[in-house]
Order: C-alpha cells, then sequence, then structure tokens
C-alpha cells in the first residue's frame, strides 16, 4: 500500500472547505462595498442579493465542511484505533501520530483520553459494540448530527451528504485507499441513514458516491 503525503491529505481537504467560505465572505463584502454604491436603493438591491445568495451559499459551504470534519476525523480515529490496538493485520500509516494530532475531536464530541495515550483494553473498549468509536454509535453520531442540522430540508440533506461523502474519501485517501473493516461497515451505516431521511424529504441521491 503507497502512503504519501498523508498528513496533508486532512489538511488541505479542509482547507478547500474553508477556502469556499472564504470566497463567500469576499463576495457578500464586496456587494456592500461603498465605492460600489450609487445610493441607498442600491445599497437595499445589494443587501438583498446577499441574504438570498450569499447568505444561502455560505451556510451550505460550512454546512458541508462540518459534515466532511465529523465524517473525516470520526473514521480516520476509529481506523486508528482498529489498527493499532484490534491485533488485525491492517497497516497503519507511518506518520500515524502526527495524523491523529491533526483531527478535530471537538467536532466529534470526543472528550476522553488521547488516541496515542490508551492502553489495548481502553481501545478494545472504545471501539467495541458499544464504545464511542464502536460501529454503530460512529455512524450514528455523523448520520444524527447531518439530520439534525438539516431539520428536514432536501438541499441541506443533499450538502450534508457530500460533506460526510467527501470526509469518508479523504479519510481513505490517508490510509492509502481503503479502511479498516469496522470504518467501511460506520461508511454503510451512515450513508444508508443519511439517504433515508433524503427519501422521507422527497429527494433523489445525487451521484456522490462514497
Amino acid at each position: 500500500m503507497q502512503i504519501s503525503s498523508n498528513l496533508s491529505a486532512y489538511g488541505a481537504a479542509s482547507a478547500r472547505y474553508s477556502q469556499s467560505k472564504n470566497e463567500v465572505q469576499t463576495d457578500a463584502n464586496s456587494l456592500l462595498r461603498p465605492q460600489n454604491l450609487k445610493d441607498v436603493s442600491q445599497l437595499k438591491q445589494n443587501a438583498s442579493k446577499l441574504s438570498a445568495r450569499e447568505i444561502s451559499n455560505g451556510y451550505f459551504a460550512q454546512f458541508q465542511a462540518q459534515a466532511f470534519s465529523q465524517a473525516n476525523s470520526s473514521t480516520t480515529a476509529q481506523s486508528a484505533l482498529d489498527a493499532i490496538f484490534s491485533g488485525s493485520n491492517f497497516k497503519a500509516p507511518g506518520n500515524l501520530s502526527e495524523i491523529l494530532g491533526v483531527l478535530d475531536y471537538a467536532a466529534m464530541g470526543y472528550e476522553g483520553k488521547a488516541i496515542g495515550e490508551l492502553n489495548k483494553d481502553e481501545a478494545s473498549e472504545l471501539i467495541g459494540e458499544n464504545g464511542f468509536f464502536g460501529i454503530n454509535n460512529t455512524a450514528d453520531r455523523i448520520a444524527n448530527f447531518i439530520v439534525n442540522a438539516a431539520g428536514g430540508d432536501y438541499a441541506k440533506l443533499q450538502a450534508g451528504r457530500e460533506g460526510m461523502l467527501r470526509g469518508f474519501n479523504e479519510a481513505r485517501k490517508i490510509w492509502g485507499g481503503e479502511l479498516p473493516e469496522i470504518s467501511e461497515k460506520t461508511i454503510t451505516r451512515a450513508t444508508e441513514a443519511i439517504e433515508r431521511k433524503i427519501a422521507e424529504a422527497g429527494g433523489n441521491v445525487l451521484n456522490v458516491s462514497a
């Protein structure tokens, strides 16, 4: 398995979402820049454009970034625990400790001991059936974040799903193209949960695959 620039993969992908949010803010600022305004009516018109277009775009970009972080951080941490402590033959990236150091644990809601400081029993408990990083808990946590934030809105669910799937795919790249079985099962469960909600909202799933 070839693993090149593993650490930069997560950072580069996150940076792309940050850049999209910054571009939205730049567009918004240009709409309200005084030298671009002829009169008060123009200001009102630009403010209307901002509320209808830029705020909407900014929300979706931010939501996708959050879904990306949830999915990527969760499956990367989960895979690390499995590869290091489960006795599986799955090969972890050589710079795993660095990768774990840049994950967004706050976004995951994980407040436990640092993964690198865990002993085997503690790690096994975390990825066990009822553990924080177990298949069901991890998948449900990712899916529930998107569902709750979307509030049943079809477009928001699609945006969250896209960010989630991109996060999963970036996690695979970090690990050389494939994740341990525990994480692949997590991906399947989370994806199916989101797609059920999209169907309930009366929409079709867009072609973004995990």
